[in-house]
């Protein structure tokens, strides 16, 4: 009995600490994204913001203000994610969260035939693909804004002839 019991006080002991790190980490980020902004995207504020990582894109969905959580997007494409990245094990499991949550999660082949000016909200060094597709594909890119630990891009596919216009 002794041997259970100590084993019991570890298994609650390790519990208790794992609850007050998750509780501190959730405190934290509470703070951190309170005033989400993406100030760089206010030029334009009909078009959406496509945020390349998902991770930073269920954050900014969960905690920023109503008229900016409206325009952000991510778009999931299980082939191009693959084909830019290596893998493919994240777009698949958001296009099925979709369907549970109320995200604004689109197939990009969907985003992309209906758009052709938007924002791209990309953090360096973190998952990413659509900045990659979109330079293969021949979009203008304009950054207007770096050096802050993101960059905001706004993108433009539609013709040279019609950019200008």
């Amino acid at each position: 009995p002794g041997l259970l019991v100590a084993w019991l006080a570890l298994l609650l002991g390790v519990f208790a600490v794992r609850q007050a790190l998750v509780a501190r980490w959730v405190h934290q980020d509470r703070h951190r994204y309170e005033s989400v902004r993406v100030a760089a995207a206010d030029a334009l504020p009909e078009l959406p913001i496509v945020v390349q990582d998902p991770l930073l894109f269920l954050e900014y969905a969960k905690n920023a203000p109503e008229p900016l959580a409206k325009r952000l997007r991510y778009l999931a494409a299980p082939e191009d994610q693959k084909a830019f990245t290596g893998f493919s094990n994240v777009d698949p499991g958001l296009l099925t969260l979709r369907e549970y949550a109320p995200l604004a999660i689109e197939p990009a082949a969907d985003f992309l035939a209906t758009h052709d000016r938007f924002y791209v909200l990309w953090t360096p060094g973190r998952f990413g693909w659509i900045l990659q597709k979109l330079t293969a594909d021949g979009a203008r890119l304009d950054v207007k804004e770096d050096g802050t630990g993101r960059v905001v891009v706004l993108v433009d596919r539609r013709p040279p002839a019609a950019r200008s216009a």
